[in-house]
């Protein structure tokens, strides 16, 4: 009797276990599903460049995945897109404000994904863009450390990468910058604030015609080539350059604004071609005096 009870009550138990054991996989798998059904319209939000309401998504997402990479990733890159749409909507002054709130969010975010995924470039790569924005808020000393933070987060994503292009991108855009200081700036910088990297136009040139080699049909390549072609005096490279960044089609949130840049340097630089002065003539126009 007493056996009879035990066996009954065992197996209760394994039936009450296993009915448990059903349940949580299933409302795990639900989850799961859930959260890939975020994902998948945060990514088609993505893609339509639509990045306020990617970041909707992808909040829903990592609110039911915490411990994933992907949502954590792509919420991260949300932050920061909708930040860099709001710091270039000059239509409204209280904007900025808004701006520097999300990519401080990127930041935080940045680092989260840091400390669980360290050996993830996009870990890296986040975390330098963040803070290339953020210093345009920014001045003094702060604006050198976020610098210095830019070159160091953007060589550790190639270190884990070599062949991922947005990170020399980004490296190539912070050795212009440094190499388009004013001797002023920079002794200013060394003296008071612990210094700049030796950021010249040449590191960017080579870091940008990398990312070229990566990449060669994203716009956003092309165009800050060209910036630094046009910056080293090379107009027929920039112009070369400026061109391919208007023709190829866009990838990325901010590749139409950069088109309507390129269009305006086009037009400068080859009306600066064609009212250049003609030495040859003018030296013959000389000597017939």
């Amino acid at each position: 009797m007493v056996d009879d009870y035990i066996q009954s009550f065992m197996i209760q138990r394994l039936v009450g276990i296993f009915i448990l054991l059903f349940i949580t996989m299933h409302s795990t798998k639900l989850l799961a599903d859930e959260c890939s059904t975020h994902i998948e319209k945060g990514d088609k939000y993505y893609e339509e460049f639509e990045n306020p309401e990617a970041l909707k998504e992808y909040e829903k997402a990592y609110e039911l995945c915490p411990d994933q990479f992907e949502p954590l990733m792509k919420l991260t890159r949300a932050y920061i897109d909708v930040g860099e749409d709001l710091k270039r909507d000059k239509s409204n002054g209280s904007r900025a404000k808004e701006a520097e709130k999300y990519l401080n969010t990127g930041i935080e975010h940045s680092k989260i994904l840091k400390q669980k995924y360290p050996n993830n470039q996009a870990s890296y790569f986040l975390l330098a863009v963040s803070h290339g924005n953020l210093s345009l808020f920014k001045g003094g000393r702060q604006k050198v450390k976020l610098g210095r933070d830019i070159e160091e987060y953007a060589k550790r994503a190639i270190e884990l990468d070599p062949n991922f292009a947005p990170a020399y991108v980004v490296l190539g855009i912070y050795y212009r910058e440094v190499a388009s200081l004013n001797g002023l700036q920079k002794a200013f910088a060394n003296t008071f604030w612990g210094g700049l990297p030796n950021g010249t136009l040449e590191k960017s040139e080579s870091a940008l015609l990398k990312a070229f080699e990566l990449s060669p049909d994203s716009p956003y390549v092309h165009f800050d080539l060209a910036k630094t072609y046009e910056k080293m005096g090379r107009k027929d490279k920039a112009i070369e350059h400026y061109t391919h960044a208007i023709e190829l089609p866009a990838v990325d949130h901010d590749d139409d604004r950069k088109k309507v840049i390129s269009e305006e340097r086009l037009v400068k630089l080859n009306h600066a071609e064609t009212t250049k002065p003609d030495n040859k003539n003018l030296l013959m126009l000389r000597k017939s005096e």
